[in-house]
């Protein structure tokens, strides 16, 4: 049997290990081979972390980009409606649509000031999540559809 180290640089990244039948032993030049060998797939190994990293990374920056997109379309309507229960209605469905923002219910609470406490004004959302796959399966609403 021959242990060959993987290694980057200074750093370990795992072993070879190879076992030949019989009794013959490993040569100079097998080690040689191997150890050559060795440095390829230590090569690859990173290299393939480099690339899994990157995907997960560029997967990131596209959720990010997304949210970033309907908080800009959110926006954008609301800067077109005056009515405070169409623009509540905007609110809601912009941070529930679909996998946009990751909530699936909503609620605004509003200031009732001759009171001073919190008034629920308007929520959004399924009461169960059998209900939401249900909703969500059904439509997937465009933002293009959205009150104004």
């Amino acid at each position: 049997m021959a242990v060959v180290p993987l290694h980057l640089a200074e750093r370990a990244v795992g072993v070879l290990s190879v076992a030949r039948r019989g009794s013959r032993s490993f040569r100079t030049d097998d080690i040689e081979l191997l150890t050559a060998f060795a440095q390829t797939v230590a090569i690859a190994i990173e290299n393939a972390r480099l690339f899994r990293e990157k995907e997960r990374l560029a997967v990131e920056e596209l959720l990010r980009l997304r949210k970033l997109s309907i908080l800009s379309e959110i926006g954008s309507i609301m800067q077109g409606t005056m009515q405070v229960d169409s623009l509540l209605h905007v609110v809601l469905t912009g941070v529930t649509y679909g996998a946009g923002l990751g909530f699936n219910r909503a609620m605004l609470l509003l200031v009732d000031e001759a009171r001073q406490i919190l008034r629920g004004r308007m929520g959004v959302g399924p009461s169960s999540g059998d209900e939401a796959a249900a909703v969500w399966g059904r439509s997937r609403p465009s933002p293009a559809r959205w009150p104004r």
